[in-house]
């Protein structure tokens, strides 16, 4: 009853981060740079031949913030200062606490969210060839690169939102008289690059792939068009293209398949074992106020699994997953403009697959079908009709 909520104290229901929380957040200031040289050149090599030569060198380099606030990915190697922390005479078998977010431009790391992709050089070929008076090949293949999203903008440790803790045991109780003091430890302040490794111990977060590329797609069509009478034309074309190295992210801080498999029941586990509540190693260490971590008794027996069990989910951003194949043909029948009406009517059939996701994360399977907005058949209609007003037209002439 929220009456009997209210009386008690309580904030928000028995959900540990649905109570509320603050928000720290920072206003950046980011630069990303663009280059992108190109040739093209159409040459008509003789009355039947011509083609459609190209080239593209796009520089497109990952951004970064004015005054280097911003994350440069996660060192896996590096021996958190959390480690040193912990009671060792209490909890002997937990691993030795290991990885810790890097920053722009400290320590010898570079200024900008990921390295620069260099060699997107893009060459493009198509012809066009007159077989006879009334029937033209054509055809061609492209390179083109597709521009990444800004997931390079993580700012960890540059804000910081401060959830109110509302249960000690993972939801199950309830703490009475929160709402006199929601925010016991207070609300922290961002600490910047100067957290080192430490920022946001007992937290989640996204961090980019510093070795991401440029995803890129080969395009290529072959088709023929033929002039039938009464001034309008069909065409038939193949049209295809091949998507690799397509951005993706990936869950990074999950326990290993070996532990999974004793908590799946398809895999002759208990979930009953992940869910175990064990004592927490890091509850009241200072540098994990704010979180669950700090004031919890217990943690669950998954979340100590973790191989960074001093942090929540991780996310690795811009990874070079993906991939999409497309497959068409298409074909398209235009009547032209005779007393001003103009009609072109077309249809695809085609198929999309895309490789997206994780099937099996732990066995690093993908998951592959079809796309999100494949469309088997389509069919269009469209007709345009030039109004008889005006210069050379019947009426107001």
């Amino acid at each position: 009853d929220s009456i009997a909520s209210f009386l008690l104290g309580y904030l928000g229901n028995q959900n540990v981060n649905s109570a509320g929380n603050v928000d720290n957040n920072l206003f950046p200031t980011n630069l990303g740079k663009y280059y992108a040289p190109w040739f093209q050149n159409d040459w008509k090599v003789n009355r039947r031949l011509t083609l459609n030569l190209g080239v593209r060198w796009d520089i497109n380099q990952a951004p970064d913030e004015r005054y280097d606030r911003l994350n440069r990915g996660f060192d896996a190697d590096i021996v958190n200062p959390a480690n040193a922390l912990i009671d060792r005479t209490k909890f002997p078998n937990l691993p030795q606490l290991k990885g810790g977010l890097n920053f722009a431009g400290v320590n010898g790391v570079d200024h900008i969210a990921s390295n620069t992709d260099w060699n997107n050089i893009q060459p493009r070929i198509g012809f066009a060839y007159l077989l006879n008076e009334k029937l033209v090949m054509r055809g061609g293949w492209g390179l083109y690169y597709v521009n990444p999203s800004n997931d390079y903008l993580q700012f960890n440790g540059f804000s910081v939102t401060t959830n109110i803790v509302n249960s000690l045991d993972g939801g199950r109780t309830p703490i009475e008289g929160l709402l006199n003091n929601p925010l016991p430890n207070g609300i922290p302040t961002p600490s910047g690059a100067a957290g080192g490794a430490s920022t946001f111990l007992g937290r989640g977060f996204n961090f980019v792939n510093p070795d991401f590329v440029v995803p890129y797609v080969h395009q290529f069509s072959f088709g023929l068009q033929y002039q039938l009478p009464w001034d309008s034309k069909l065409e038939a074309s193949y049209v295809g293209n091949r998507t690799r190295n397509l951005q993706t992210n990936r869950p990074f801080n999950e326990p290993s398949l070996e532990f999974r498999k004793l908590c799946n029941p398809l895999e002759g586990g208990s979930p009953a074992f992940c869910n175990e509540q064990l004592p927490n190693p890091f509850k009241g260490l200072a540098p994990f106020i704010g979180t669950n971590h700090f004031t919890a008794n217990t943690l669950s027996r998954f979340d100590l699994a973790r191989p960074y069990p001093q942090f929540g989910g991780i996310t690795e951003v811009a990874r070079n997953d993906g991939g999409i194949a497309y497959d068409s043909l298409q074909v398209t029948f235009e009547k032209r403009a005779r007393n001003g009406m103009n009609g072109v009517f077309t249809y695809t059939l085609s198929k999309q697959i895309e490789e997206w996701g994780w099937n099996d994360l732990q066995k690093n399977i993908t998951q592959r079908g079809l796309y999100f907005a494949d469309r088997p058949h389509r069919f269009t209609a469209g007709l345009v009709y030039q109004l008889p007003f005006g210069d050379g037209q019947k009426l107001f002439n």
